[in-house]
């Protein structure tokens, strides 16, 4: 039950993220365009959500284990369930709570973008956040661009040792998650052939 509460949360959190993205790339467009929201509701519903359930996973086998631990000790239900509150404790145990429910979100809000980029004919560009913690791969991508929904970006991350990834929006693979990067929309006249990075 747990774990289920967090995944609904997540994507009650997501969808309320990816709304405001929208919102946010209309204005920033100045596109006054009919936004199909069922479409963009569609693909963030459809999408695995692989990082979250993996958490989930790990935090529902992480319960077990405490309360077969606390059970075989011979503790009471009291000290198991504080047991587990401080198994719970975001900062310091689960770790990652917070960064997956982060990358979740930056992964719904650039569906968001991109499924709107291909309601009103945009194509997507890679920019970065623009400070001292962007990684090397990321910094190579600055500038880049793909067409939404049809292609990826091909990450190269082999400077961190992670190989090159495939990822639908900037930062949804393993080895991109903490990822602050996110798109501009642009018209396909306003890009160059030669920055074009979609697969």
């Amino acid at each position: 039950d747990i774990t289920a509460r967090i995944q609904d949360a997540l994507a009650t959190g997501t969808r309320a993220a990816a709304e405001e993205a929208v919102e946010a790339a209309v204005a920033d467009t100045g596109e006054d365009a009919d936004v199909d929201v069922d479409a963009i509701e569609a693909r963030l519903g459809d999408r695995e959500v692989t990082f979250a359930d993996e958490f989930a996973e790990r935090m529902a086998d992480d319960i077990r284990e405490t309360v077969g631990d606390g059970f075989a000790a011979g503790k009471n239900s009291r000290e198991i369930a504080e047991d587990i509150a401080e198994r719970a404790d975001i900062n310091e145990g689960w770790n990652g709570a917070e960064k997956i429910a982060r990358q979740e979100t930056q992964i719904a809000t650039g569906l968001a973008r991109s499924e709107f980029a291909a309601q009103i004919g945009k194509v997507e560009v890679w920019e970065t956040s623009g400070d001292n913690r962007v990684r090397d791969a990321h910094e190579e991508m600055a500038g880049l661009w793909k067409r939404p929904k049809s292609e990826d970006w091909e990450v190269d991350y082999t400077g961190e040792g992670r190989g090159v990834h495939k990822e639908s929006v900037p930062g949804d693979s393993e080895a991109g998650i903490g990822c602050r990067c996110f798109t501009l929309l642009r018209d396909r006249e306003e890009v160059d052939d030669e920055n074009h990075a979609g697969v």
